[in-house]
């Protein structure tokens, strides 16, 4: 089993309905490949953790580092780890939607920490849990959207 951890920020041509096929696209795709993970979505921002066999995480990274959807995409971790750290797919924070674009931070860190806390990552070793934790708490404490979706 291989996870790996990256971050991008959403390209400006991503509108609602590419943002619509991004996601049904991955998780069709995702169901097919057996690559379970989640993917946060925040104010512009992408953080995504995905596990599966090395082979299709490797090359699903490269597909999605040349979408254009997508900018700035940096890898934060990769690991081979005993078991998956989630048992499914997840859309996580998604506030594309949301016609409350300023949840509260706080009530997004309890989401998170009730996700991450009733995960198989509590008894997960190694870098990946670590990794994503501090990403997800650099991602809630920017102040500014990397641009507003059309």
């Amino acid at each position: 089993m291989f996870s790996l951890v990256f971050k991008s920020n959403a390209s400006i041509n991503l509108n609602i309905h590419s943002y619509e096929q991004l996601i049904a696209k991955s998780e069709d795709y995702n169901h097919k490949n057996n690559i379970t993970g989640f993917l946060i979505f925040h104010k512009g921002h992408f953080l995504q953790l995905m596990e599966g066999e090395e082979t299709k995480i490797r090359l699903l990274y490269d597909i999605i580092r040349l979408d254009s959807r997508h900018t700035d995409c940096i890898l934060v971790s990769t690991e081979n780890v005993h078991s998956r750290m989630f048992n499914s797919w997840s859309l996580f924070f998604d506030d594309m939607y949301s016609s409350n674009k300023d949840i509260a931070t706080s009530e997004k860190r309890k989401q998170f920490d009730n996700l991450y806390h009733n995960s198989n990552i509590i008894n997960s070793f190694g870098k990946t849990k670590y990794a994503l934790w501090i990403e997800v708490n650099t991602l809630f404490n920017l102040e500014t959207p990397a641009y507003s979706l059309l």
